[in-house]
């Protein structure tokens, strides 16, 4: 049998796919089922079956205790409200209505929006999927950032824009991984490890590789379909060479006079591209 395989232009064409569906929990092949008119059957489930379905593969999965409790919280929240009703037959406009009419502050209710996320997208991974989309599809619950410059751990468009454009080009390429890949700033610059190299980033094919001996828990990450800004904002070197050339705390320092901060925000960059990413 001839082995099908893809032609550069494909897969580069599957990726940016891939990154377009990822946001709303959607395959390829699923996409393109939707597309041809032709949505797959969903077995029958209610939300309280699925919640309790959700929770118990965090515990399998050795989910931190902190992150099953906060979990735990939200999602019963979702399933006290709609109980036996069928997960597939919760619409976007319904859920939209039900949270925004909520008496619960801007938080609890971005909170409760990223654990319905969680939950829907659980109900399209499983085999044969639950769901046909994610009911939080292009709804953003978003908290109001608190207090004036340097109080908030996410920083706005044009603070980013800033940093960029007025930090020092030697550390540019660092801060652009932080920004928009969401690298931790100790396996950038290597305290306690050996730092990332250039050999580490492939511009070509788009794809970040950190190896367990770099990375913070010990296992190696490989990173695909991130922001094309990030790309446009690395100046490689020789492949051998570490990315940072500086510290921590230094590279740190030059991002925070760039931006003109009095105090800097403890991991503000990888806040901030977590929280892009979610919106």
């Amino acid at each position: 049998m001839r082995q099908f395989s893809l032609s550069p232009s494909q897969r580069q064409d599957a990726r940016t796919a891939l990154a377009l569906l990822a946001p709303i929990g959607l395959t390829l092949e699923q996409a393109a089922r939707l597309a041809l008119g032709k949505k797959p059957p969903v077995p029958k489930c209610s939300v309280a079956e699925l919640a309790d379905q959700f929770l118990r593969s965090r515990l399998a999965g050795q989910c931190r205790p902190a992150t099953f409790a906060w979990y735990e919280e939200r999602i019963n929240i979702i399933a006290d409200h709609y109980g036996d009703r069928q997960i597939d037959a919760i619409t976007r406009g319904e859920f939209k209505t039900w949270l925004e009419g909520s008496s619960t502050g801007a938080a609890a209710r971005a909170a409760t929006a990223r654990a319905a996320r969680a939950l829907w997208r659980y109900a399209l991974q499983q085999d044969p999927p639950l769901v046909n989309q994610v009911v939080t599809e292009g709804l953003i619950f978003a908290a109001a950032g608190n207090g004036s410059e340097g109080s908030t751990k996410v920083l706005s468009v044009a603070q980013c824009r800033q940093i960029l454009n007025k930090i020092e080009p030697s550390y540019r390429s660092a801060i652009a991984l932080m920004l928009f890949a969401g690298i931790r700033p100790d396996e950038i610059s290597g305290l306690h490890k050996a730092p990332l190299l250039w050999e580490h980033v492939n511009i070509t094919e788009k794809i970040l590789r950190i190896p367990g001996e770099i990375s913070k828990t010990g296992q190696t990450r490989i990173l695909e379909n991130l922001p094309e800004a990030l790309w446009a904002w690395l100046s490689p070197r020789n492949p051998a060479d570490p990315i940072a050339v500086a510290t921590r705390r230094t590279t740190v320092e030059h991002a925070r006079e760039a931006a003109g901060f009095k105090t800097w925000p403890q991991d503000c960059l990888r806040h901030t591209f977590a929280s892009y990413a979610v919106a």
